[in-house]
């Protein structure tokens, strides 16, 4: 039989403290329509050494892009989810801040206070790796798009970490564990699972999963790519509208806070969308990845 003709490879990169088991249904039904995939566990996740951020993104470049890109020759569609999670702490004053501030204000301040927050290690990862970056260098495959779910959009590189864009600490619902060198989680599920109807599966969610190294939340976030030129009209944003983590509000002021344009979709869920509506995402990714190819 010969080789098949090569595709776009989705590249799904967890969540903080999430392994490629909580993906593991959406990766069944991408693959079961014909999309190859790769996820890998991040090497933050489930220790409490040192590793950063930045130690995230050179992995995710080195041994989840780089090697589908130069080895195996085919395109990449990168899929980010989370990481790092929002405080849901947070979402009343927003709240009140769209409601009674305008329009200036509002965007003054998502640039000053929601842009940094987060690493983003996926789109650090893929600096310098889109296509017109790519195809200047002579090379034949790229990074064709990046896929936001109910990710923090951080722009990086300026020295700033996630425990500091908190004014120094954590939302509620993380704890700092700093003789095990981990950021724990008293009650995963209530603000990650929350529309997960079924105890057993919300539990058996629980405990398959690891915490992330405090290095993580504590080291400087590396530069994203999504505001290269490469990437102009490569960029997508899925809306979990049920979100408790990161808010539909905070989502929508990342967004407006990065002056880039992205194509949004909306999914009615929380925030682990790839749990509770899988068949939804697919119909997405094959989608963006049509209009990301005709690019």
């Amino acid at each position: 039989m010969p080789r098949p003709v090569s595709r776009p490879v989705f590249v799904i990169v967890p969540g903080a403290s999430q392994t490629p088991s909580h993906y593991a249904h959406l990766i069944h039904l991408l693959q079961s329509h014909g999309h190859p995939t790769l996820s890998s566990m991040l090497p933050s996740t489930g220790t409490g050494a040192n590793v950063t951020v930045q130690d995230d993104a050179d992995y995710i470049r080195s041994r989840m892009i780089l090697p589908i890109l130069e080895v195996e020759k085919h395109d990449v569609i990168l899929i980010m989810h989370s990481y790092r999670h929002g405080p849901p702490i947070l979402s009343p004053f927003l709240l009140l801040l769209v409601s009674f501030t305008n329009i200036v204000h509002f965007l003054w301040f998502t640039e000053q206070l929601l842009t940094p927050h987060s690493g983003l290690p996926g789109s650090a990862a893929a600096l310098g790796l889109g296509k017109e970056d790519r195809t200047k260098e002579g090379k034949s495959t790229s990074v064709l798009g990046q896929i936001f779910i109910s990710s923090m959009l951080a722009k990086g590189g300026e020295g700033k970490d996630v425990v500091a864009t908190f004014g120094g600490q954590l939302p509620p619902h993380l704890i700092v564990n700093e003789a095990k060198g981990l950021i724990e989680c008293e009650d995963p599920a209530s603000v990650l699972l929350n529309d997960v109807a079924s105890q057993a599966e919300s539990d058996a969610l629980v405990l398959s999963s690891l915490c992330p190294s405090l290095a993580s939340f504590t080291s400087p976030c590396p530069r994203s790519s999504w505001d290269s030129p490469a990437f102009k009209g490569r960029l997508a944003f899925v809306r979990t509208l049920k979100d408790l983590t990161i808010p539909p509000v905070v989502q929508d002021m990342m967004i407006a806070g990065t002056s880039q344009e992205f194509i949004v979709k909306d999914l009615d869920a929380g925030h682990n969308a790839q749990i509770v509506a899988p068949e939804k995402l697919l119909h997405i990714f094959i989608e963006m990845t049509k209009k990301f190819e005709e690019l």
